[in-house]
């Protein structure tokens, strides 16, 4: 061992202790479509991992993703059907009751309570010529996250989201040139709309995200006839336009963060971008090249946070934020080559701490590695401290 080997004497656990913080939860994190796959990003664009590997460029993808708001519950697309899987990646229920038809959309609710689908079912239209010519037709479903209590909600919906435990959906305008726009339904169970959410003449509504404090809906806002255009944000109240976001054109599928200040979007191909809630047409800015429809949610990206200093003997508290529910952390050292592990402590959506001692001085590495509740992998992260002796 060199010198420079010998030196990283790495902190021993004088008396390791893993509490809970009561400090706010691990960093805010983007789960996106990532072909075929899903990955997860932290919000600035750092971090970038891949949670599933069962998708194939020749199929089966995933076609579409929801999230619950605590990200701990995913609603996804994949091979034409529905499941719901774990912010993990790992398949919770499915594949989901369905038509036969190809399952277009998942939305999974805030709150992980029920699945709303759209699915694509082949219909004989009427003559003459009989028979009819053969259309697919989309309709909408609801069921529960397991789903169970499957019923149909309305026919030839090709948008929908949720506001709190209600259902969004598209509604054509009554005249020419019959806008796309976006109303709550009188009943999750039943077609009628109650009020609209968001409307906009010659403007077709696309992709209908609802802040988290319900009073705005971003959506995107196409020509008619278009599918991409502006992100740009409406009153819930009144259905009217409040602002104009971003400058487009190809701008599609919004996405709220958790704090309702900023939103996540896909501009075409050119990757993911970010804009202030409060932002103007030029102030988005991009933080990933590639991946198409994000979806932000609470915590989910692994944090170590630590003193960059410490002295010989003093207690040194380490941080790790942004476990999944119910995984595992070992704490470890680096001596060498190798990793030894510390300690070894139950971790979650609160942060968790172990507290150290260092009995040399130099350069510190520690690592912690997170392993989630059935998953094969595990996610780490390094810090490094520079010792020094006391006093």
């Amino acid at each position: 061992m060199s010198h420079a080997g010998r030196a990283v004497l790495v902190a021993t656990v004088f008396a390791v202790t893993a509490a809970v913080d009561a400090g706010p939860a691990g960093a805010d994190s983007i789960v996106f479509r990532c072909f075929p796959n899903l990955c997860r990003v932290a919000a600035d664009g750092s971090g970038r991992t891949q949670i599933t590997d069962d998708a194939a460029a020749r199929g089966p993808v995933y076609a579409w993703l929801s999230a619950t708001a605590d990200g701990s519950r995913l609603g996804v697309s994949y091979g034409n059907r529905a499941y719901v899987l774990d912010g993990s990646g790992r398949r919770r229920a499915g594949p989901l009751r369905h038509s036969g038809g190809p399952v277009l959309v998942t939305q999974i609710r805030p709150d992980g309570g029920q699945v709303a689908t759209i699915e694509s079912i082949s219909e004989i239209q009427p003559g003459p010529p009989f028979p009819g010519p053969l259309l697919q037709i989309p309709y909408l479903f609801l069921a529960g996250a397991d789903g169970s209590g499957r019923e149909t909600v309305a026919r030839t919906t090709a948008a929908m989201a949720w506001l709190g435990d209600r259902l969004l959906r598209d509604e054509s305008a009554d005249a020419a040139p019959y806008e796309q726009q976006i109303c709550l339904l009188a009943s999750n169970t039943d077609f009628p709309c109650e009020r609209l959410v968001a409307a906009e003449p010659g403007r077709d509504l696309w992709d209908p995200a609802v802040s988290p404090d319900g009073s705005l809906v971003a959506a995107t806002r196409a020509a008619v006839d278009g599918f991409q255009g502006e992100i740009a944000l409406y009153s819930t109240a009144t259905a009217r336009l409040v602002r104009v976001l971003t400058s487009g054109p190809a701008d599609s599928q919004p996405t709220w963060a958790p704090n309702g200040r900023a939103i996540a979007f896909t501009r075409g191909k050119a990757g993911l971008w970010v804009v202030r809630a409060t932002g103007r047409p030029g102030s988005e800015r991009r933080i990933l090249a590639s991946g198409i429809q994000p979806v932000w949610v609470r915590g989910g990206v692994l944090g170590l946070t630590g003193p960059k200093r410490a002295r010989v003997g003093a207690p040194v508290r380490i941080r790790v934020t942004g476990a999944a529910r119910g995984a595992r952390a070992s704490l470890q050292r680096k001596a060498g080559r190798s990793w030894t592990t510390l300690a070894t402590r139950g971790a979650g959506a609160r942060p968790t701490a172990f507290t150290v001692r260092f009995r040399h001085p130099g350069r510190a590495v520690l690592r912690v590695r997170v392993r989630a509740p059935g998953a094969q992998a595990t996610v780490s992260r390094t810090l490094t401290v520079k010792v020094v002796r006391a006093g």
